[in-house]
């Protein structure tokens, strides 16, 4: 082969191979990622979202907090003698007011009770006898038969004998009341729910006997923050949820709302009445206490989760065209009263504004927006604002 047909065959060879790097070469655009696209040399990503439109609603503003079931009567009953316990009621029975739970012997008491039985019985005699003597020597000391000397005596011992028989009574009395200690009663109608001691054993003035409770009527308490002192009252209607027990919501009322805020919680206890006909309810259950503080009207109400708090501030994205795009927009927003999910927004949103509800937090400003699907309003469901009883929880 000469020279010329050398170089002809070389150059050949480069062309070839420079056409076969070319075909295995992409085309710039392709090397951009599936949902992303070149604009203006930079990236614009597409991002699934899901968003519903901003419409205004009602909204209930609701305290949650957590309180605790106390019975209104639940006393500890001690004996105000001492002596030998000899008899308990059950525990489970169910006594009425005024029924004897427990009683002590009463041995000593019972003779103290007779002998000044007898004391009283010996001065009404005395004082009998004087009294006669008196009405006797009285018209004769009109008639002058009598001294009045004489007459005085006769009058003195009539004192004398009343002043004794005041006193034996005076002390039949006490030694009664004595006897009446050795008897424990129900101060209001209840089930015996503890004993303290037991039968046979020794008790003093003011050592606990019995546990009598009465549950039919409850109350449950809890604390307030101090921020609600102006929104709650007595009267005030509450819903109490025991959710944790399978009971029913119940309702009830504010009976009482504290006007000194504890120094340690900053927050002033109420107290709420609820009937417990059906024995559901028990002494240290804990309970969801829901007080309403307001009804807001035609508010803007978004899911919770729609709301981003980061080292910007308190934000949301909604969705707004730009061309023939929807594109990410941030709104800083100012939130109001939150509750079961939901927050109102006092700034920052409009009506007629689409909320991105999700995928929110992939976004950055200016991501183009591929919707899925336009979610249900769901802020047109009554919310509130919560708040943790750091007392019992």
């Amino acid at each position: 082969m000469n020279r010329s047909k050398r170089i002809t065959v070389i150059l050949a060879a480069v062309i070839l191979a420079g056409s076969v790097a070319a075909g295995c070469t992409a085309p710039a655009d392709s090397q951009t990622p599936p949902g992303e696209t070149s604009v203006n040399g930079g990236q614009m990503r597409s991002v699934r979202v899901e968003t519903q439109p901003v419409t205004p609603t009602d909204f209930t503003e609701v305290i949650e907090l957590t309180g605790s079931v106390e019975a209104n009567n639940d006393a500890t009953v001690s004996a105000q003698t001492a002596g030998t316990v000899e008899y308990l009621l059950p525990l489970g029975a169910t006594a009425p007011r005024g029924a004897i739970i427990a009683r002590i012997n009463a041995g000593l008491t019972d003779a103290a009770v007779e002998q000044a039985s007898a004391q009283v019985a010996s001065a009404t005699a005395q004082m009998n006898l004087a009294r006669e003597t008196y009405q006797r020597q009285e018209p004769l000391y009109r008639d002058s038969v009598i001294s009045v000397l004489e007459f005085e005596t006769v009058r003195t011992q009539l004192n004398q004998a009343e002043a004794q028989l005041q006193q034996a009574e005076g002390l039949l009395r006490q030694v009664q009341e004595q006897a009446r200690y050795t008897r424990v009663t129900a101060p209001f109608s209840g089930r015996i729910e503890q004993h303290f001691v037991e039968v046979g054993e020794q008790t003093a003035p003011g050592m606990p006997i019995v546990r009598i409770v009465n549950t039919n009527t409850v109350k449950i308490t809890t604390g307030v923050p101090e921020r609600y002192a102006g929104d709650i009252s007595e009267g005030s209607t509450v819903e109490v949820q025991f959710n944790t027990y399978g009971v029913d919501p119940i309702s009830g009322i504010v009976s009482f709302a504290g006007s000194a805020i504890e120094r340690s919680s900053r927050t002033f206890p109420i107290e709420i009445q609820v009937s417990n006909r059906k024995g559901q309810l028990k002494p240290e259950m804990i309970g969801k206490v829901l007080l309403t503080r307001a009804q807001l009207t035609d508010v803007v109400v978004v899911p919770l989760q729609a709301i981003i708090r980061d080292e910007n501030g308190t934000n949301v994205f909604v969705a707004e065209n730009d061309g023939p795009q929807r594109v990410a927009v941030r709104r800083t927003v100012v939130v109001g009263p939150t509750y079961s999910g939901r927050a109102v927004i006092h700034e920052g949103l409009s009506p007629g504004d689409e909320l991105v509800v999700s995928g929110q937090n992939l976004l950055t400003p200016g991501d183009r927006l591929d919707v899925l699907s336009t979610a249900p309003d769901v802020s047109t469901e009554a919310s509130g604002s919560t708040e943790q009883d750091s007392r019992t929880s």
